[in-house]
């Protein structure tokens, strides 16, 4: 019901789900996916296992509070949202963004626009790791071109 009263004229929508009860192949993963999808509402797809590949000591309380669920990859709109929580070294990264690469050039050739992105605790490698991932995308499919990095860091001015 809550979907249905959602307004629809110039705004997107996406949901994040975090229950076990959605990842485990069962009825209520698959009636979720078609509520989100009649109503073209997107999911928010949480990759979270290089983080807890990673035994950072300093990451301890992050990967506490993220849960671990498993990653299953589905549209259910017209722009997936993809947030991955990385582990602190690219290199140790890559074969959990890998087939996130795939994914998306699948879903960008078949006419979706999804949104990836990247965030760290204290987000000091977010960056690298963003223009990594968009050199691997790039070798795929057609995604643009980033500004060079490091960049200039931009002032807002009251």
């Amino acid at each position: 019901g809550f979907l249905e009263r959602l307004p629809r004229s110039d705004f997107r929508f996406a949901v994040e789900l975090r229950h076990a009860a959605f990842f485990n192949g069962a009825d209520e993963e698959a009636e979720a996916a078609a509520v989100l999808r009649k109503h073209q509402v997107d999911t928010v797809l949480m990759d979270a296992r290089g983080l807890h590949a990673s035994d950072a000591p300093g990451l301890a309380e992050v990967r506490r509070r993220k849960p671990d669920l498993p990653v299953v990859m589905r549209a259910t709109g017209k722009h997936p949202v993809v947030r991955v929580v990385p582990h602190p070294d690219f290199a140790g990264q890559v074969r959990f963004v890998a087939p996130w690469v795939e994914q998306l050039a699948t879903w960008i050739e078949a006419g979706l626009q999804p949104f990836f992105f990247m965030h760290a605790p204290r987000d000091t490698f977010a960056p690298e790791n963003a223009y990594a991932f968009h050199r691997m995308l790039a070798e795929r499919v057609a995604v643009g071109e980033l500004p060079p990095w490091p960049a200039e860091q931009l002032e807002l001015l009251g």
